[in-house]
């Protein structure tokens, strides 16, 4: 789309540096939300002084309870984690962080699902305990 509202005011801001490229932004949205496997974001740009853009997110997934897998709609960082776990029983979340190669606050919510979902627990003291595959 090349509809700038203000075609002054984006050179400006182009000039100034804070737009790296016209019309990328919408692209790198669809393309990281059909890499992360989210349905299409929906862009509202009829109106003039504003835009809405809406976003889909997807369903954490179901759990089957004997294998462990997680299937369906699922949470890519979900499964990985479940896999470190059943890899390593009793990790820490550090270690979970460390090879998954995210933020430890993506670690985290992984971790806070899986326990809500009753697949996994965590055993032991803050100090020493780890999580293990809930049997």
């Amino acid at each position: 789309m090349n509809d700038y509202r203000n075609p002054l005011i984006a050179e400006s801001m182009r000039v100034l540096g804070m737009v790296n490229k016209f019309n990328r932004g919408i692209a790198i949205v669809k393309q990281d939300l059909e890499h992360n496997g989210n349905p299409p974001a929906v862009f509202d740009v009829n109106k003039m002084t504003e835009f809405r853009v809406t976003i889909n997110a997807k369903k954490s997934g179901e759990i089957n309870r004997e294998s462990g897998e997680i299937k369906y709609n699922t949470v890519r960082n979900d499964s990985v984690v479940l896999e470190i776990i059943r890899r390593n029983p009793g990790v820490k979340r550090e270690k979970i962080f460390l090879e998954l190669r995210t933020s430890i606050r993506s670690v985290e919510r992984a971790l806070a699902r899986l326990k809500a979902d009753k697949v996994i627990e965590y055993r032991g003291s803050n100090k020493t305990g780890g999580w293990y595959i809930r049997t």
